[in-house]
């Protein structure tokens, strides 16, 4: 099965379902399971290069699913459930024993995530999938969204519908992104708005989590969040209320082309006409104003590793791990975006496409990838590899370590 086929089983809604049906369609064990037992030896564990783990507290959006959230990480072939309890120790072993080691945060609640990246973040190549991943497929599509709505990042209004660790992430990246075109962090944090589960995220509200605080704007006057702040793009993480006929037509009254990211995984909402959309999920090409419209997916699959049944390892896998990078940085991330937006096709630009197609994958995460490794010794300058440096033929040598058969060869790129 082509790779365009293989995304719509291995990804939302499918195995969000596979998530829910776990224990009742258990046939084997798959995965690492690290329990209360295991306190003080998770020092044992060998043989890692990278660790997709997950404690399953915030599984898509079903809030904890506990041990179920394996199914999450096993189609990553490299995924460990860990108790909430130990993943402070887990993560403090994996910097001492595997301080090469890629580890990807998948589907923490939001308060773990933030407490887990600001912990560990500059001891290993520490990533969370929700915040800097989904940030970075965001990021990738806004350059080519705004050259079709003609507007410039100061022109924006960001909504973000959904204020955990997704919103919340996303947010930040967008802040940094916004900073590196030329805006002062203020000037982008006044255009960046937050809806929780209680409404409008903004300065003297009640019971605002201290994560949230950053981006609370001013009192509201205006019960209409979208009249109130009219949104250019609006990026959500939650579908309940967000995505309405009545907000979209609202948005288009006010935005000649509004931005619509739904990225919380639905597969009921879709949206034509004048939007620039990209959905979390996939859809079929449907017909509107006399052509056919292939919906965007804003998949991370360009940004984080893919793991098949042949072991491949992509995107933030290849720029990380040949580098030897220490940690990962925001700068590193925003490379990654970089990279994902080069990567259009001229065919895929005429098309309005703002993100490559999914069946560009390998090719697109090879180019990720060098965009990473240039980041991290120029720019950031935590990459311990100094051959690379000099490394005029990189994408080949990227593409060389995937192999025919987009098996990386792991022995070639860290001795």
């Amino acid at each position: 099965m082509k790779i365009a086929g293989k995304a719509v089983l291995i990804h939302p809604p499918t195995i969000s379902e596979a998530c829910l049906r776990h224990s009742k369609d258990f046939i084997k064990a798959e995965g690492l399971f690290i329990t209360v037992q295991d306190k003080g030896n998770n020092g044992s564990i060998d043989g890692v290069w990278i660790a997709v783990v997950t404690d399953g507290s915030r599984i898509l959006s079903h809030c904890d699913l506990g041990v179920n959230g394996i199914s999450m990480v096993i189609f990553e072939k490299s995924g460990l459930y860990i108790t909430e309890k130990l993943t402070g120790e887990f993560l403090m072993e994996m910097a001492c024993t595997f301080p090469k080691a890629l580890v990807r945060l998948e589907d923490f609640s939001s308060g773990h995530a933030f407490s887990y990246l600001s912990r560990f973040r500059a001891r290993l190549p520490l990533i969370d999938d929700d915040s800097q991943g989904t940030g970075a497929v965001v990021l990738a599509g806004l350059p080519p969204a705004g050259r079709l709505s003609s507007l410039t990042p100061k022109d924006h209004r960001f909504l973000f519908c959904g204020a955990g660790s997704g919103g919340v992430g996303v947010a930040k990246q967008v802040l940094v992104f916004c900073t590196l075109k030329g805006l002062s962090t203020e000037e982008t944090r006044s255009r960046i708005w937050l809806v929780d589960s209680k409404g409008l995220v903004y300065q003297g509200r009640e019971g605002v989590a201290d994560y949230k605080q950053h981006y609370a704007g001013p009192p509201v006057t205006d019960l209409h969040i979208v009249r109130f702040i009219k949104p250019t793009a609006l990026i959500g993480f939650s579908v309940k209320g967000g995505f309405t006929e009545t907000v979209i037509r609202r948005m288009a009254s006010q935005t000649l082309r509004p931005i619509i990211f739904p990225l919380s995984n639905t597969s009921q909402l879709s949206y034509g006409g004048s939007v620039i959309s990209a959905s979390g999920s996939h859809f079929q090409a449907e017909g509107f104003g006399g052509r056919q419209w292939e919906p965007g997916q804003a998949n991370n699959m360009y940004i984080f590793p893919y793991r098949s049944s042949r072991g491949a390892d992509r995107g933030l896998s290849l720029g990380t791990i040949p580098c030897r990078a220490p940690s990962f940085t925001d700068s590193m991330v925003v490379a990654s975006a970089l990279g994902l937006t080069e990567s259009l096709a001229c065919d895929e630009r005429s098309l309005e496409f703002i993100h490559p197609r999914i069946a560009r994958y390998r090719d697109v995460s090879a180019r990720v990838a060098v965009r990473v490794i240039r980041t991290a010794h120029s720019g950031t300058g935590v990459d311990r590899s100094t051959d690379l440096r000099q490394n005029a033929q990189l994408l080949e040598f990227i593409e060389r370590c995937g192999g025919p058969d987009d098996t990386p060869k792991l022995t070639s790129i860290n001795n």
